[in-house]
């Protein structure tokens, strides 16, 4: 009797700031448990990414996800014509309001991440702001977190609410014309800091944000719906390793290849 074909690999593309840095784990285990058979997984994340230019936090400094090299990878992959089906996420967006920068650029290098991502064929996610929790804030908590989490930036409490409301409209509108789909954070999954996943509800969340791919895949009877478990000197990892090129203190410090691990036997995390 024939032995069943194997799976063919699926390419998953994360693109994220500071929430998908934190919750990558999670992230790839939702995947893990949703996308039939093995992964090549190409994360451009990191605490204070931007979409569009570099950005510096306690004086480490990474290029924005426009300009991470993991682009150059998936162009190759395409000359090579990939057979896979490709799951791309984009989280964060609204991570550059407090970099100040204008919500029409925002918009602009939104949309040439999801030109990008459509060129390759991918099923995008778009994770929008989490507008019902910001226009909760008050300016106070607001001020605090600011000073916490971005001490070097001055935008102002009605600005930053301003820029986030009109970049929430701004999105879907253009998560409507390219088709892209999109989900809208709950507020629950917040505590004080309007921005962050609770810790407690990260799993649950990345689940919920990453349902839809379930659709195209997870049906499929080769699809594996338990979730893998990372041990915590894989999490620490993950959450310290730095881009293929990065400044520290304005020192250029660039690697000949990403930082690579295996995950659940079979799949891999390739980090820009």
């Amino acid at each position: 009797m024939p032995s069943a074909a194997l799976p063919a690999r699926s390419r998953v593309i994360l693109l994220g700031a500071s929430n998908l840095a934190i919750g990558l784990p999670h992230v790839l285990s939702a995947a893990r448990s949703i996308i039939a058979g093995p992964m090549d997984v190409f994360a451009a994340v990191g605490r204070g990414r931007s979409l569009g230019t570099w950005s510096s936090v306690f004086g480490r400094s990474i290029p924005g996800m426009l300009q991470s090299r993991l682009w150059e990878l998936l162009v190759a992959d395409r000359a090579h014509q990939f057979a896979g089906e490709t799951f791309a996420l984009l989280t964060d967006v609204g991570n550059d309001i407090l970099y100040n920068v204008p919500p029409v650029q925002i918009i602009e290098w939104t949309s040439e991440l999801i030109r990008r991502l459509h060129s390759l064929n991918a099923k995008i996610i778009l994770a929008l702001p989490p507008i019902d929790r910001i226009n909760r804030l008050n300016p106070a908590t607001f001020l605090l977190v600011r000073t916490l989490i971005y001490p070097r930036r001055n935008i102002n409490f009605k600005t930053a609410i301003s820029h986030a409301n009109q970049i929430f409209n701004e999105l879907q509108k253009l998560a409507d014309r390219e088709h892209v789909h999109t989900v809208i954070p709950s507020p629950d999954w917040y505590g004080i800091d309007p921005v962050h996943i609770r810790r407690s509800l990260r799993a649950r969340a990345w689940q919920n944000i990453l349902a839809s791919w379930q659709k195209s895949s997870a049906d499929s009877p080769s699809a594996n719906h338990m979730l893998h478990s990372f041990t915590r000197l894989e999490r620490l990892r993950m959450k310290f390793r730095m881009p293929m090129h990065w400044r520290l203190f304005g020192i250029n410090i660039q690697n000949q290849r990403p930082h690579s691990y295996s995950f659940a036997g079979d799949s891999t995390l390739r980090l820009f």
